[in-house]
């Protein structure tokens, strides 16, 4: 599941063994490694759990969760999320509109709050509440 912010991607991830393996080795070969000491780099051993990583990557930064607000995991908000199309046959799972709000609502955060008017009249405009 995405959330693409203005200057990062946020990524909630499957902790499954499998899904770990797969992504160390993507994020190997996007030379991740952690925005406060660039000296380590992410392997599944660390990302197993549900803390936060924030990752500088070739492409931009990029904030792994373990878990969301609430202690929500992917298994948790898998059944909140839609289909996104990146085009050339690429498609991605994003956040829900309502879970979104929610979740922006529930942080409160001055860079939240401010794009709740948006979120809120895109969903309206879909013919939501």
């Amino acid at each position: 599941m995405a959330q693409v912010a203005a200057s990062e991607l946020d990524l909630v991830y499957s902790r499954e063994k499998e899904t770990l393996a797969r992504l160390e080795q993507v994020l190997r070969e996007l030379k991740a490694c952690y925005r406060m000491k660039p000296e380590i780099t992410p392997d599944a051993r660390r990302l197993d759990g549900s803390g936060h990583h924030q990752l500088q990557t070739m492409f931009g930064p990029l904030d792994l969760l373990g878990s969301t607000f609430e202690g929500k995991a992917f298994p948790d908000l898998i059944g909140h999320t839609e289909d996104f199309d990146l085009g050339l046959g690429k498609a991605v799972q994003i956040l829900d509109l309502p879970t979104l709000i929610k979740i922006k609502e529930t942080l409160a955060r001055d860079r939240d709050l401010a794009v709740l008017p948006i979120l809120k009249r895109i969903l309206k405009e879909r013919g939501g509440a």
